[in-house]
């Protein structure tokens, strides 16, 4: 009742019950133990992907975007000096999309962050633990993301920049040795 009396419903300001909400929802949801100092204020979805752009990539870089795609996407990606690849998603006949993998395989082959496990033949469970035992990095499988994501393994990188690298060096530490 006290935050409905003044009046002003935007969005919270960054306070440390909004941040330990976010590592709460971390603990129940996936189990993860998330340090305060990995959650980052972002006033809205928007701002967050151009912080994302600008850590993870370089002005000239291609960013995949699955199409139809929200429309600040095709202001933000250019306006940040990147270049769009889209990847038309399928429409269905009951209204669903489906990712088209042949053409999302190709764009991939021309952008800079990604990884491609499938020479190591690996089955998805065998990949996500051997990734956490060997390179201490935890993987979801795509498969838990909708049927898009099958064949694929997804990686949290909502954290700083230095602890990224430190897990990307890792896992690369850890498939040299194989």
């Amino acid at each position: 009742m006290k935050r409905a009396q003044h009046g002003i419903y935007g969005y919270p300001v960054n306070v440390k019950t909004f941040e330990q909400s976010i590592i709460n929802w971390q603990k129940k949801r996936f189990g993860w133990d998330v340090d305060l100092n990995w959650v980052e204020y972002t006033p809205a979805v928007i701002p967050a992907i151009i912080y994302a752009m600008q850590a993870f990539t370089q002005p000239g870089d291609n960013i995949v975007v699955q199409m139809p795609a929200y429309h600040p996407f095709h202001a933000i990606i250019p306006n940040s000096g990147r270049h769009i690849l889209g990847n038309k998603l399928i429409l269905q006949e009951n209204g669903s999309y489906d990712i088209d993998f042949a053409n999302l395989e190709e764009l991939l082959s021309q952008k800079r962050t990604s990884l491609n496990c499938q020479e190591l033949n690996m089955a998805p469970e065998d990949l996500q633990k051997f990734f956490l035992e060997q390179a201490k990095v935890a993987m979801n499988e795509g498969s838990a993301f909708g049927p898009g994501g099958v064949g694929f393994m997804r990686m949290n990188i909502a954290c700083p920049r230095s602890r990224l690298v430190e897990a990307l060096d890792r896992m690369e530490a850890a498939i040299n040795k194989l």
